[in-house]
């Protein structure tokens, strides 16, 4: 059995058809608005970046750990937000590992999380042109100019990363283009061939702080799983609090932005009450899981 490690988190920062993750596209976690302004000469456009409602704690309720134990496997310490992550069965996907999450201290009663928080890494592993076998490689698509992304330790839009580098700057796998009121748009190249899926290692992680991959959807695990993406939405929203956002880099000889890899987030304010282990949820996407469904049909 792996040791338990202690992290201390820092807040910094798919074949046929295709089984991948894709992160979500909104922005979070803005202190202040975001415009996504690059002015033609007749004026300035103002579009402001939505800000995403879940800014107020939930206190969380997920599926608790069979017998308030789990046989851990591997684990990690939030010592920032006295929490402890670790990998276990799952007691809601049987035969697959799942993550949970508890707070720790004797005289600790609660632990708020804030939204767009780093909770871990997504797992070890490499960008590759082609997703790996099962259904653990993420796609690097970007819908939006607002899509969110971790750059120098900060969680932003991507247009405001393209804006603070040199004109002509490029996004691997992306058109990128200015509209004719001044509107940065970005829009993901379908044939690109380049390095466009993390895929991670088989088997648990040499650092524990690379678990996020084992977390499950949990708007899929009950006993009634949703049939449509708005009914996908309102389960996803109800059972995962977790959602992963790409960390992307600048490349200086490609002049170009180029994604390094995901990052498991907390997708929503989040207050701990649990000494008990409760598995929380890991948003996939409606999209994943359409696609998943047609590789079995």
């Amino acid at each position: 059995m792996r040791d338990f490690l202690r992290i201390a988190m820092v807040t910094t920062a798919i074949v046929a058809p295709v089984l991948a993750f894709v992160p979500p596209s909104s922005f979070s976690r803005a202190a202040r608005t975001r415009v996504n302004v690059h002015p033609p000469k007749n004026g300035i456009p103002v579009r402001p970046v939505t800000l995403d409602p879940k800014l107020v704690p939930i206190i969380y309720d997920g599926p608790k750990a069979e017998g308030g134990e789990v046989k851990r496997e591997v684990g990690a310490i939030l010592e920032e937000y006295m929490l402890a992550l670790e990998v276990g069965p799952s007691s809601v996907v049987q035969g697959e590992r799942g993550l949970y999450i508890r707070l720790i201290g004797k005289d600790v009663e609660e632990s708020t999380v804030e939204w767009g928080s780093i909770l871990c890494g997504y797992g070890e592993g490499s960008m590759q042109p082609l997703p790996g076998a099962g259904d653990k490689s993420v796609l690097f698509s970007l819908p939006t100019a607002e899509s969110a992304v971790f750059y120098n330790k900060e969680l932003v839009p991507i247009f405001e990363v393209l804006a603070s580098l040199p004109d002509g700057t490029g996004l691997q796998g992306h058109d990128v283009s200015i509209g004719h009121k001044g509107l940065m748009q970005v829009k993901p190249v379908p044939d690109f061939t380049g390095d466009k899926y993390f895929v991670p290692k088989n088997g648990l992680p040499n650092k524990a702080a690379f678990i996020g991959l084992f977390a499950n959807d949990l708007a899929i695990g009950g006993p009634n799983p949703p049939i449509s993406k708005d009914e996908y939405e309102d389960a996803s929203d109800m059972g995962n609090i977790a959602a992963l956002v790409w960390r992307v880099v600048y490349d200086q000889d490609k002049k170009m932005v180029v994604p390094s890899r995901p990052v498991v987030t907390f997708g929503r304010a989040v207050t701990f009450q649990n000494k008990v282990p409760m598995e929380l949820g890991l948003r996939y996407g409606w999209r994943f899981w359409e696609n998943m469904g047609e590789s079995v049909e």
